[in-house]
């Protein structure tokens, strides 16, 4: 049975519980997934009402492919956070492109950019080798329920939204600066090479950009002409003809035994071209710049994350750093200020997506607590920028929360600047 919008009905099985009942909602609602996902299993049907049985599955370079690759495979930047980490073992990029899908259903899942196509969950070529964990914490998202090493549980919302083309260019976790510059908008990008036939689609995207005008900024710089739709948030689209553009980097879904070295790889060749048609449009001249300040990535108050910022400004201070509130300037002024940095400095978030556009040679230096040990999103970006990258790892998040130890960062600043 193939699986389309004509098949998917969905009522609200398992209603939000509200205050005290929200853990027994939980079990409850656990329970009823776990007799759902048994029954379906036994009766050998993919789909049952608003549920479906999806097996899962990564793309291989032969699947749906249309065209010569945009961009070859080759080696993948996959910087360790740590020196004491060692040289992860060489991983391969796969070749940029995009593929063609048919009857599709698209959704908007912030910790998976997957597909569905039939009564398969595709995932992009360039994840590590499976099985992946694909339900990710509480709440759910994307309607996944249950999983197990092959298949997953899905529920479908009601009224699924029919479009008749569109391009899809991923959904991990759009509603982070980080995710929506590095992960999302180099997909956009990349839909500039795709053949004229394609130039009356519009470009899928979640609804969470829209409502920060910030985001729309740098998607201005990369879209074109191109119109956008946008995805709901949990619901999925159904799409009759979709163009599946490959992404130059690669934050998930992880294995289910993820790998004990860093964690995600990013295509050197695409990201640099993204980088470099940024600046283009901005009008900045990388080599225009002198790196002559060192960069604090401070946050405001009430800023998600908190942490002792007072006492570790004042830490900095001693070696020439000055705080920058990125979230008060302009994309392009934000920009600038990397390009003249000489070094930047900060906590683990968002604000390290702008490193990209550091010159070669700036130092940067960013603390994370032990749990982020392999997450090595912002030790990407500083390989890729040439950026002479460390990380300083704070100890449990459990027990010392996103705090920075005074004497430890000071210790650490004395180290990388004692020349300086």
């Amino acid at each position: 049975m193939a699986l389309n919008s004509t098949a998917i009905r969905s009522y609200c099985l398992f209603p939000k519980p509200q205050g005290a009942f929200v853990s027994i909602g939980r079990e409850i609602r656990g329970v009823l997934s776990g007799l759902l996902w048994r029954g379906i299993k036994w009766s050998g049907r993919p789909a049952w009402g608003a549920f479906a049985l999806l097996r899962v599955k990564n793309l291989t370079s032969a699947d749906l492919r249309l065209g010569s690759p945009v961009f070859p495979e080759e080696p993948a930047i996959r910087a360790p956070n740590s020196t004491a980490e060692g040289t992860p073992s060489e991983v391969i990029y796969p070749a940029i492109g995009f593929r063609t899908v048919s009857n599709a259903l698209v959704g908007s899942n912030r910790r998976v950019s997957a597909i569905v196509s039939g009564t398969t969950l595709l995932l992009p070529e360039a994840v590590d080798e499976g099985p992946w964990n694909i339900r990710v914490g509480d709440p759910a998202t994307g309607g996944v329920l249950r999983q197990d090493s092959t298949h997953v549980l899905v529920r479908m919302r009601q009224s699924t939204p029919t479009l008749s083309r569109g391009i899809f260019v991923g959904s991990w976790s759009p509603h982070n600066w980080f995710h929506w510059t590095i992960d999302t908008l180099p997909s956009v990008f990349l839909t500039r090479y795709l053949p004229k036939e394609f130039d009356d689609f519009p470009i899928l995207l979640p609804e969470s950009f829209h409502a920060r005008a910030a985001w729309g900024e740098p998607l201005g710089l990369v879209l074109g002409q191109r119109k956008v739709k946008l995805l709901r948030e949990n619901q999925y689209t159904a799409v009759k003809n979709l163009v599946w553009v490959d992404s130059p980097t690669c934050p998930g879904p992880l294995p289910t035994r993820a790998p004990s070295g860093p964690r995600f790889s990013l295509h050197r060749t695409a990201m640099l071209a993204y980088r470099d048609h940024v600046l283009e449009g901005l009008g900045l001249d990388a080599q225009g710049f002198t790196q002559s300040r060192r960069i604090f990535l401070a946050r405001a108050h009430g800023s998600y994350r908190t942490y002792n910022q007072e006492e570790a400004l004042k830490i900095a201070a001693e070696f020439g750093f000055e705080p920058v509130y990125l979230e008060t300037l302009s994309f392009k002024e934000s920009v600038a200020v990397m390009l003249n940095a000489s070094a930047v400095m900060g906590p683990h978030g968002a604000g390290w997506a702008n490193a990209l556009y550091c010159r070669p040679g700036t130092i940067g230096v960013m603390w994370t607590w032990d749990e982020s040990r392999h997450d090595n999103w912002f030790a990407n970006i500083g390989k890729l920028a040439d950026i002479d990258f460390s990380t300083l790892f704070t100890g449990s998040i459990h027990t010392n929360g996103h705090n920075v130890d005074p004497r430890q960062l000071r210790e650490h600043l004395r180290q990388r600047f004692s020349n300086n």
